[in-house]
């Protein structure tokens, strides 16, 4: 199995040798190779170049660099572009630097390269060395160049003046720095120059700057009258002002999940990243392009309604300086539905001329607003089908607790034939761009047939005057003249046809069947059927009804009253036996014989008087108390019928009252001049409608169509326009490289590649090392670590033989031939081979030879030193890369409609205009029909004379005369003398004579 060691040591033998052509069986690299570059060895403030773009990904390309620098103290920092091939970085501080590098391809797939760089001390004293070639150690050998002769010159003092202050300006605004001159020479004057502009004179200079790169200069004049250039210690005059990131939140939606957009800003132009978070749902990011601006746009749809969310915005700029903005929202629910409906009905067909609560249906919808506004809100209450549905008013909308309550009015032209007549509602939510759909919905109401209205007028009271004599004696009257009842007005609005049905006495005249005629000493009774087959009828008893008698007058308050107080008298008559909204009858009252006014006269409800049959009127009259004192003026209330006021009238007497001791005043002579008559004519009057509904408007005031007629004025043209989006429903998978997407993608035709999501996460870990000082973040572990290595020698064991005398003694048994056997003990020298072993570092003898065994002999001991354990944390970004793959499903296809967009007069400009294009076409042909109406209209005019009896409906006058004072003692009159002059004008209905109208007068003042 090849590991990646394995990997690594077969891609350098191919690097080295020749191309990989040459070497067979090497496995494919799918790792990136990255390569850092080499460790490097530079003076302390030295701008170390780093390269890896020597980096490179075998089967792909490098799709991200990132620089991570470790100083020699264990902090991290970063370099000018961290996430560049090349970049570069300033060496502060002495000792080692641990620079690594990580590269990523396109498949995300990541590898590492680090690099060392030791700082030492910049040299202070320049100084030659020669070194002598050779492979044992050399000894530096001073060089000393030749002395130098007399300069011509004096030497300048040196006194370098250099700008101290801060060069790089970060952090929050204003970026202010705070500058000096360090010299050893007497300053006179410093002149500081700011982007090539001299600003200030001084030896310091306090300033802001605005973000991006300046120049910083200043001439220094000293006290010897020398004038010199100083810049900052490394030699520029270069400041960098660079603000931390700007962030703001815009376009934020807490309804229906969380959305929103972050900005940022960084007025340097280094703009790195931005990333926004919320717990719980998520982190979305974006890598700045241009370093300038950045935007990112988050929507989690997935946010639960109720629960507060901490939004987190991040912005890091190259620097890394960093800005967080904290939000925290709730979100919200949509708004819902609570009900739609209809809360009357049936109702009958619209009309105009009925109560408008007959044929209102009206439409409740109420809406929970879940915490939002009504404001925000798209609320479109409209009819189905509008040519057969009008909206009656105007919507009205109310807010309580939370619920929105929008009640809008409706009415059918007709009744509603199987199903209802339909209201629809969509309810949109404005603040999404576009606005979003929430909840749609329909109700019905029903239109029952209407009851006829019944419109019926006595068009006289049964009555004619057959001749008599002039003066005060009223001409005699025959009772026998038919009753003429007009029901012409009555009306269906269904809009049907009416027939008329005259029963008990009434009969229809020859010339029209809505007008019927009856008897003065008859009941009758009309009948109304329209084309459905309802009926209304009406009874009625004409002698009775015309002009209703007094039931009772009151005299309001307790006397004794002064002469000249007024006095209320309240009047009510019987009640009448004819339907108000049918009979149209119009009673009137007026005084007669004394002054005063009726100052108020109605007619009383139903409810009010009896049944549904029956009304009264009621009034109330004001005068002097003088006209209504005992043995005083005739004080009469005469009511009339206002259609024909000469001839049906009622007349009754005041009561009387007790006065107080006192005097009046009445008429004398009277003179009747300048006498005329107001004459009742008729005129016909003509006019012209343009629109049906001003044709109906003119008909109900009155007017007959007498002819109408139709015209073509223009051509509508209409365009096939969209009024409905498409809806489609996206779905998609992320994966882990573009191997998987391409296999998945293969399997599932209907997908397809949808970009690549990255998402950045910064990430704190913690680093543990061991230092031979405490310091911060000791850890309290602390352990032993050796610092020397023991030295030790090597022996071997050799060995070796010799060959040695030795000295044995020896028994021997011997048994002579004939005796006792014994034994005999002798010495005997022999010679035996001895090893010999010893350990030494080598053999002292060529032929000794080694056993094999090895010996080590401690020659000088182990060193060790006490370390302690460090703790600190770094920052590093995390970066994920998913590779998305999508699937568009059509939920709702577009809709289109043809829409009206123009005009013309012409037909033939029309058919131009839509030729060749198929989304015009010619709608409607537009007409303009003319109705002509008129309608007879009667006029009063005042002339002199008159020449037609019953013409006259009006008597005005001159009356002038003198006025006299009557002294009464309580019971009648005293003494009389003429006080004044008095002239009046006179005005009354009817046709009256001189004699009659100064009897009027009389009466009206009392007068004898």
């Amino acid at each position: 199995m090849r590991t990646k060691p394995l990997a690594l040591a077969a891609f350098v033998v191919v690097a080295t040798v020749g191309p990989v052509a040459a070497v067979g069986g090497v496995d494919r690299i799918s790792e990136p190779l990255a390569d850092a570059g080499l460790d490097q060895s530079v003076e302390r403030g030295t701008t170390v170049l780093l390269d890896g773009s020597g980096s490179r990904a075998p089967d792909g390309r490098i799709a991200e660099y990132e620089w991570r620098i470790e100083t020699p103290t264990g902090t991290a920092v970063s370099p000018r572009e961290p996430t560049e091939p090349r970049t570069t970085f300033v060496a502060e501080t002495v000792g080692r630097y641990v620079v690594t590098l990580t590269v990523t391809d396109d498949s995300g797939d990541t590898a590492s390269d680090s690099l060392y760089v030791d700082v030492g001390e910049a040299a202070t004293t320049p100084t030659t060395t020669t070194t002598a070639p050779t492979s044992t150690p050399s000894t530096p050998v001073s060089t000393t160049p030749p002395p130098a002769g007399p300069p011509d010159t004096p030497t300048p003092v040196d006194r370098s003046p250099t700008i101290r202050g801060p060069q790089l300006v970060t952090g929050d605004r204003p970026l202010g720095g705070e500058y000096s001159i360090a010299t050893s020479g007497t300053v006179d004057q410093v002149e500081w120059t700011v982007d090539g502009d001299v600003e200030a004179t001084g030896q310091s200079l306090v300033r802001s700057w605005s973000p991006g790169d300046h120049r910083l200069t200043a001439t220094v004049s000293f006290a010897d009258g020398t004038t010199e250039k100083a810049d900052f210690a490394d030699g520029t005059n270069r400041i960098v002002a660079d603000p931390r990131p700007d962030l703001s939140l815009s376009d934020l939606v807490s309804q229906d999940g969380l959305s929103g957009t972050a900005s940022a800003t960084d007025g340097y132009g280094n703009l790195k990243s931005v990333d926004v978070s919320v717990d719980g749902l998520g982190t979305r990011g974006r890598e700045v392009n241009d370093g300038s601006r950045s935007t990112v746009d988050f929507d989690w749809a997935d946010a639960k309604p109720g629960r507060d969310y901490d939004i987190v915005v991040t912005a890091v700029d190259e620097r890394g300086q960093q800005t967080t903005l904290n939000r925290t929202v709730t979100v919200l629910a949509p708004p819902e539905v609570v009900s739609a409906e209809f809360v009357n009905g049936p109702v009958d067909s619209y009309h105009p001329r009925i109560d408008a609560e007959r044929y209102t249906a009206h439409h409740v919808l109420k809406i929970d607003l879940n915490g939002h506004s009504v404001a925000d809100l798209g609320i479109d209450v409209s009819a189905e089908k509008p040519t057969d549905v009008r909206r009656i008013a105007g919507r009205k909308v109310a807010t309580e607790d939370g619920i929105a309550t929008v009640h809008t009015y409706w009415a059918g032209e007709s009744p509603s034939s199987g199903s209802p007549y339909g209201v629809k509602f969509v309810l949109e939510m404005k603040s999404h761009q576009p606005s979003k759909m929430i909840s749609d919905g329909s109700s019905g109401f029903i239109v029952t047939p209407s009851k006829s209205v019944m419109r019926i007028e006595m068009l006289n009271d049964g009555t004619r005057p057959v001749g008599g004599s002039g003066g005060s004696t009223r001409a005699p009257i025959d009772t026998r003249e038919d009753i003429i009842i007009d029901a012409s007005d009555s009306f269906d609005p269904d809009g049907t046809t009416l027939t008329y049905i005259w029963k008990n006495g009434a009969e229809a005249t020859e010339r029209d069947d809505s007008i019927g005629r009856l008897s003065g000493w008859e009941d009758g009774k009309i009948i109304i059927e329209d084309d459905s087959g309802a009926r209304v009828y009406q009874n009625w008893s004409a002698q009775k009804t015309l002009v209703p008698n007094i039931e009772s007058t009151e005299v309001v308050g307790e006397g004794p009253f002064s002469p000249d107080e007024p006095v209320r008298v309240e009047v009510r008559t019987a009640l009448v036996q004819l339907r108000r909204n049918t009979a149209n009858l119009d009673i009137g009252a007026e005084l007669r014989g004394v002054p005063g006014e009726v100052v108020e006269w109605d007619e009383l409800y139903t409810d009010a008087v009896g049944g549904e049959n029956d009304f009264a009127f009621e009034g109330t009259i004001e005068l002097p108390a003088s006209a209504l004192a005992k043995n005083g003026p005739d004080a009469r209330l005469v009511l009339y019928n206002e259609k024909r006021p000469d001839y049906a009238r009622k007349t009754t007497t005041l009561p009387t009252v007790a006065l107080t001791g006192s005097q009046r005043t009445g008429r004398g002579t009277l003179d009747v001049t300048n006498l005329r008559y107001v004459i009742r004519k008729q005129t016909e009057e003509t006019t012209v409608a343009n629109a049906r509904s001003e044709m109906q408007q003119l008909v109900d005031a009155g007017y007959e169509v007498k002819n109408s007629e139709s015209t073509t004025v223009g051509y509508r043209i209409e365009e096939h326009v969209r009024t409905q989006e498409e809806i489609v429903d996206t779905d998609s998978r992320e994966f882990s490289s573009t191997y998987s997407r391409r296999l998945f993608l293969k399997t599932h035709s209907q997908w397809t590649a949808d970009g690549v999501q990255t998402h950045r996460e910064r990430v704190r870990e913690t680093h543990t090392e061991w230092r031979r000082t405490k310091g911060n973040g000791f850890t309290g572990e602390t352990r032993r670590v050796r610092t020397d290595p023991a030295e030790y020698s090597t022996e071997r064991e050799y060995e070796y033989s010799t060959v040695e005398p030795r000295t044995r003694e020896i028994t021997s048994r011997q048994c002579p031939l004939y005796g006792r056997c014994y034994e005999v003990t002798y010495e005997r020298t022999v010679y035996v081979d001895v090893t010999h072993t010893y350990w030494a570092r080598s053999k002292h003898l060529s032929y000794h030879s080694a056993t094999g065994d090895v010996r080590r002999t401690l020659v000088d001991a182990a060193e060790y030193a006490t370390e302690y354990e460090h703790r600190y944390s770094t920052w590093r970004t995390k970066t994920e890369r998913e590779y998305v793959a999508s699937h568009t499903t059509i939920v709702q296809p577009a809709k289109y409609e043809w829409q009206q967009v123009d005009t013309v007069e012409n037909e033939r400009a029309a058919w131009r205009q839509v030729s060749g294009q198929t989304d015009y076409r010619i709608g409607d042909t537009l007409t303009e029909r003319r109705w002509m109406m008129s309608r007879t209209n009667t006029e009063e005019v005042i002339r002199p004379a008159y020449t037609e009896e019953d013409r006259v409906v009006g008597t005005r006058a001159t009356v002038s005369g003198t006025i006299i004072r009557y002294r009464t003692g309580g019971s009648g009159p005293g003494t009389a003398r003429v006080i004044d002059d008095f002239s009046t004008h006179f005005s009354s209905r009817g046709l009256l004579s001189r004699a009659d109208i100064k009897e009027r007068v009389r009466e009206s003042e009392g007068g004898q």
